[in-house]
């Protein structure tokens, strides 16, 4: 859990509040202001300010166990600011946040949907070539290999492409090597 910090940020209301607060809100529903809002902000780094913050701060491996506690216990509204923010800690320079990002991707992205949205998401925050790395190849393989065969053809067939990738993209991309039959 995040501890609070000192810093603070003032929200639209000119309140004073922690950037761990702003964090929070940012992965439970996409925004890091204090209303709720039905519509959906767009998002990008630079509607994540506290979540760089506490990236550059050296602070991701704290971000990505944030994000993993928030979706276990349900607390997030959406899951696409917290499968954005994975996605910012998968990209990062330190090698501690990338490797906590991408370890807890099978558990995050319970279905095909987050799945491919998490990976379109990487592709619009690389900058270059080359997204397809041995970690991203391997946390991939990872989660159709931890799939029950049963549930895996269900979930193939029931959303067959999303957000531009398909399972064939996916399987082709990531060198994917069964682990059983």
């Amino acid at each position: 859990q995040l501890s609070v910090v000192n810093e603070q940020v003032l929200n639209s209301s000119s309140r004073s509040v922690t950037t761990a607060v702003s964090l929070r809100r940012f992965l439970c529903y996409g925004s890091e202001s204090a209303m709720y809002s039905t519509k959906e902000c767009p998002l990008g780094i630079e509607n994540a300010l506290a979540l760089m913050q506490f990236i550059e701060g050296g602070r991701g491996c704290e971000v990505v166990d944030e994000i993993r506690r928030l979706n276990l216990e349900g607390r997030a509204v959406r899951p696409n600011p917290s499968l954005f923010a994975l996605a910012v800690c998968s990209q990062h320079a330190d090698c501690k946040t990338r490797q906590a990002a991408l370890r807890v991707l099978k558990e995050l992205c319970r279905t095909p949907v987050q799945l491919f949205t998490f990976v379109q998401y990487k592709k619009e925050l690389k900058q270059g070539s080359g997204m397809w790395g041995r970690a991203l190849r391997r946390a991939v393989t990872d989660w159709y290999n931890s799939q029950d065969g049963m549930n895996l053809a269900r979930t193939v067939t029931r959303c067959k492409h999303r957000a531009g990738w398909s399972h064939q993209d996916l399987l082709r991309l990531s060198h994917m090597k069964p682990t059983n039959d």
